[in-house]
């Protein structure tokens, strides 16, 4: 758990200049035609992955503070009934509280996984079609 902080915030970061790459090469006015195809593409993936970076910091932070305490309320039992075990899960997002009565309560909401399966399609779709924008545009430019 002290490693991924670290690497999200070096990730974000590097992703976070990509993009402004990204933005750069779109505002440039001789970038025009296929070339800006691949940009636009380039850009979406990059875009995509900061969001699905952003809902994944959202989810690991559920319940960060005080779990066993927000699992017993969640659970409807008191705040005194703690429960007996919290295992952790990164992919796919879960912070599981179970109680020796079988009662188990997900800190993680549902929709948290479901946006970072969403996302990481997202950026695969948007990276594959970069990588064939840039393909075509190499075969038109060796047909000319």
């Amino acid at each position: 758990m002290t490693l991924i902080g670290p690497v999200l915030l070096i990730v974000l970061v590097l992703l976070l200049l990509l993009a402004a790459r990204c933005l750069r090469r779109l505002s440039d006015p001789h970038v025009v035609g296929p070339a800006r195809r691949i940009w636009i593409r380039a850009g979406a993936a990059l875009l995509t992955g900061l969001l699905t970076l952003l809902v994944y910091g959202v989810g690991l932070l559920s319940g960060f503070t005080q779990s066993a305490t927000i699992c017993a309320v969640r659970a409807g039992k008191g705040p005194s009934q703690r429960p007996s075990s919290i295992t952790e899960s990164f992919f796919p997002l879960s912070k599981e509280c179970r109680w020796t009565d079988g009662t188990t309560v997900d800190l993680v909401p549902a929709w948290i996984n479901a946006l970072l399966w969403a996302g990481l399609a997202g950026v695969v779709l948007y990276s594959v079609l970069a990588v064939r924008a840039a393909l075509e545009s190499q075969k038109e430019s060796a047909h000319e």
